[in-house]
């Protein structure tokens, strides 16, 4: 999984890195000021993509980044010195960063610089004062986004004790992998527009973005070599183009100046906080996992008993309905194949819809925004697909062996009882939450029809996407799909064009009774069938399959190594 993701981050860095340095090439005149401004814009591109991938780094790796009550069990009895694990655990931690922010920076910070100052004839020192600014600042804003994350976690822990942090741990660890993906997915629409806005107006709130402060720092190393650089002759359009570059570079010196000294500031502080909130949190081994009975509070039994008498009767449909809840709350490789795709669905929502905030009460939903009215069914797609993608990863790989020895007898009843805790888990607290919105944008009686719009297509996309599914949810051995490089493309297209057109189809519908009542007769139909479908191919099925690797035919002991 690292080797796949780091291959990831070179290859895309590498991939957005020529496009952007080819404009210093193919540009007539090399003209430095110019050269000056762009840089600024494209650096600070640079600075929010390596803060923003290091602070996820950090959060995927939430539970893993202190000492835990593993820890204690495996390590604790051991001859060791607390001090001696306490440097192998920040030893490991350093080397997990600095990897990734390698991966993450290298291969731009050695050829953008090259190529942004190739045809203004430098001298060798300047070459390398360029490629040490940009890797300098690209780094530090990477290591400010990875330690951002650790410091936020060292403080909540610090602050509320170890047994209330691991309650929250849960939520704070998904709304940062929401918040994000989807800030990382809005970097290329925004960073050009608030560089722009910083150059020509260098207004306050701009300043306080954290990737400006490395923008900064990056001019402050390596900004006097622009005024080094000798101008060609030109003529005489492009000398006054050229020299207002130089009136707005010259101008916005002393601010950089001030950014590059607060984010050095900044860094640093935040840099002794987390260390200083580490070392406090982990001067001394976690308490070992406690054996007595979890005591659940009254709201948590009441909604369980209300689950198990609407949703869950049958043993088999219980097992997986609990079960499926316990999994999305705890583990962190499940949560990130939803929070992933969801937060997709969040930043092509903001992009599209943000034109329409403004939208006017309607009552007649002839009259809403298609794109508005593709919202809810953006994010409810986005759920169900990563969802599907989430029981295909196991959520143990220790415990699995139980699924050896322990299989259900009814797996259609089993599936279907992680279907429900699917919809009652992740898609009906997002349609709640997106009900208040659509009662201001279209009206009560709209509002409530496009919630059960949302409902129902969300069973049958459950439903759909799950159809004759053959393995154990969430016990079977993760088999990775070949093909998804090869289609990821086609699928993204599908997705956006299904989407739409259904937003299409349910503004055309629900505007008339008859409509709506033919919409919904056809959705209970087609989940009918659906169902049909399923229960057919499951007929002579006999045990569920765990997808185990096939044991090799010969077993080499190695007692002689």
């Amino acid at each position: 999984m690292l080797a796949h993701t780091c291959a990831l981050l070179i290859s895309g860095g590498l991939f957005v890195t020529i496009p952007l340095s080819l404009g210093y090439l193919t540009t007539p005149y090399a003209l430095p000021y110019r050269t000056a401004v762009q840089v600024i814009r494209v650096q600070f591109l640079y600075a929010s993509w390596s803060m923003t991938v290091m602070a996820l780094v950090a959060v995927s790796a939430w539970d893993a980044l202190a000492l835990d009550s593993r820890d204690t069990v495996i390590l604790g009895p051991l001859p060791l010195a607390r001090s001696l694990i306490l440097r192998a655990k920040v030893s490991a931690l350093i080397m997990f960063a600095v990897g990734f922010a390698a991966a993450l920076n290298l291969v731009p910070g050695m050829i953008h610089p090259v190529f942004a100052i190739a045809r203004l004839r430098p001298s060798l020192l300047q070459v390398v004062t360029l490629i040490v600014a940009h890797l300098t600042s690209t780094t530090a804003a990477a290591a400010f986004g990875f330690l951002a994350v650790l410091g936020l976690r060292e403080l909540l822990h610090g602050v509320l004790g170890a047994a209330r942090f691991r309650r929250i741990s849960v939520m704070v660890q998904a709304g940062l992998v929401v918040a994000l993906v989807t800030t990382l997915l809005l970097i290329p629409a925004f960073s050009v527009r608030v560089s722009d806005q910083w150059l020509a107006h260098g207004a306050m709130e701009t300043n306080l973005l954290p990737p400006m402060w490395f923008v900064g720092l990056h001019d402050l190393m390596s900004g006097h070599i622009w005024t080094a650089l000798a101008r060609p002759d030109l003529p005489p359009r492009v000398l006054a183009s050229e020299r207002a570059f130089e009136e707005l570079y010259r101008n916005r010196r002393p601010l950089l100046f001030q950014l590059g000294v607060a984010g050095g500031g900044t860094f640093l502080l935040v840099l002794f906080v987390s260390a200083v909130a580490y070392l406090w949190n982990n001067r001394r081994l976690p308490d070992p996992p406690s054996s007595g009975r979890d005591t659940r509070r009254s709201t948590s039994v009441i909604i369980n008993a209300i689950a198990q008498r609407l949703l869950a009767q049958q043993p088999s449909m219980q097992a997986g309905f609990f079960f499926t809840l316990r999994v999305l709350a705890r583990s962190v490789p499940n949560r990130l194949a939803i929070g992933v795709p969801f937060a997709v669905a969040i930043a092509i929502a903001t992009t599209v819809s943000l034109r329409f905030v403004g939208t006017s009460a309607s009552v007649d939903l002839s009259e809403a925004p298609i794109s508005l009215l593709a919202v809810q069914m953006l994010l409810v797609v986005a759920l169900v697909g990563g969802f599907r993608h989430s029981i295909r990863v196991p959520a143990d790989l220790r415990a699995r062996w139980l699924f050896h020895l322990v299989r259900p007898a009814n797996q259609r009843g089993y599936v279907a009882g992680v279907k429900w805790a699917a919809l009652v888990k992740l898609v009906l607290p997002v349609l709640i939450a997106l009900l208040p919105l659509h009662m201001l944008a279209f009206g009560r009686p709209t509002a409530v029809l496009h919630f059960v719009y949302g409902f129902l297509g969300a069973i049958v996309l459950n439903d759909a996407f799950l159809l004759g599914f053959p393995r154990l949810p969430f016990a079977s051995s993760y088999v990775p799909a070949t093909t998804t490089t090869t289609y990821s493309a086609i699928v993204g297209l599908i997705y956006l064009v299904g989407v739409y057109t259904s937003a299409w189809i349910e503004r055309v519908a629900l505007s008339t009774t008859r409509g709506t009542i033919v919409l919904f007769a056809i959705m209970g139909m087609i989940l009918v069938v659906i169902r049909g479908a399923d229960a057919w191919q499951r007929r002579d099925r006999g045990e569920a399959e765990l997808d185990e690797l096939v044991d090799p035919p010969t077993l080499r002991l190695g007692l002689m190594e």
